[in-house]
């Protein structure tokens, strides 16, 4: 009698983990005169909002790539000074999707400000709000969700692989610039934004000048939390 009821577990195991199987959206970002567009971000956002976030970036030859699990998702994708662009998918197969941004007239602190992330030259900005869903605890929880970024057991950050050597809060060394004391320290909740700084020089006038190694992440603490972490971390853990 028990293998009627096995069977249709089983059945509804096996069609449950089809329906959230990972299907591949895929494509071409160009502008208008079909020039592919390096860098554009596209962020896909659940409908189920206790599903993950997914994030992609495009290659030097305009091409993205999403693996998505067979839900209603919202696309938006950003270039900066381009209008961004905007639409609902759910997948049951892979899909190649080329997408064509316009031209907009926009100041850049506004296009910074509704991108999720902005890739310029040696330098990468997450705007974390847009990444997260705030049910994060610590920097580490955050750090987890943004697009390149891996976190160890020990508190050693990487990013697309290259590992960052000096942590930064407010422009500032947070104790010794190590990552560790940070990411299990740092509230998620202060954390307004993630600016990656590659061929880092503490001396920034020698940056342009000198190659470097050193890759630095720099967090942004949002306003009314910025006396609280130097202050009361900084009293907690003590000046050593």
């Amino acid at each position: 009698m028990r293998k009627p009821y096995q069977f249709f577990i089983l059945l509804f195991i096996f069609f449950n983990s089809q329906s959230y199987a990972q299907k591949i959206l895929s494509g071409v970002i160009t502008d208008s005169l079909d020039k592919p567009l390096t860098s554009a971000n596209l962020l896909a956002v659940p409908k189920d909002s206790l599903q993950e976030v997914k994030f992609s970036i495009t290659d030097q030859k305009g091409r993205y790539h999403l693996s998505l699990k067979s839900m209603p998702y919202t696309v938006t994708v950003n270039y900066l000074g381009y209008a961004k662009k905007k639409f609902n998918i759910k997948l049951h197969k892979d899909l190649v999707k080329n997408i064509v941004l316009q031209e907009k007239a926009e100041s850049l602190e506004e296009v910074v400000l509704e991108m999720p992330m902005v890739v310029k030259k040696d330098t990468i900005i997450y705007n974390v709000n847009k990444l997260i869903t705030r049910e994060e605890r610590k920097l580490k929880d955050v750090l987890k969700k943004l697009p390149g970024v891996e976190v160890d057991k020990d508190g050693g950050i990487t990013i697309n692989g290259k590992k960052v050597t000096t942590m930064l809060v407010e422009n500032k060394k947070f104790f010794n610039g190590g990552t560790n004391l940070a990411v299990d320290n740092i509230p998620a909740d202060a954390v307004k934004q993630v600016v990656v700084l590659d061929n880092y020089n503490e001396i920034a006038m020698l940056k342009d000048f000198q190659e470097s190694e050193e890759m630095a992440m720099n967090i942004k603490l949002e306003d009314d939390k910025k006396n609280f972490i130097f202050g009361d971390i900084v009293a907690g853990l003590g000046n050593d």
